[in-house]
């Protein structure tokens, strides 16, 4: 599913998935085993405008949610929370502010 939505494909699925931030705002649900449901919202997918927007929707929140630089920036400040709170941040240029950019 995120592949999907980071190569900008619109994501459908059913309305029982949990995880919503996946596909507020870039996709949609159907009620599970309702074949009528299902073929009403692909049906709404016909229309390129919309797919391309859902699709580049989806695409951005990928990268800014979900891809592997902000995967890396939140893991770093959850471990110098870590160290911080148990006091074993040292005291040194290392502990300055994480640059806008990892790579």
């Amino acid at each position: 599913m995120l592949d999907a939505a980071s190569c900008g494909l619109p994501i459908v699925v059913n309305h029982t998935m949990t995880a919503s931030e996946r596909i507020d705002g870039n996709g949609a649900t159907y009620r599970l085993n309702d074949l009528n449901d299902l073929v009403r919202e692909l049906t709404q997918l016909k229309e390129s405008s919309k797919r391309r927007r859902l699709g580049s929707l989806g695409s951005e929140k990928m990268v800014r949610r979900f891809g592997w630089e902000k995967v890396a920036r939140d893991r770093l400040r959850d471990y110098q929370a870590v160290m911080a709170v148990n006091g074993l941040l040292p005291k040194t240029p290392e502990n300055r502010p994480l640059p806008d950019r990892i790579c």
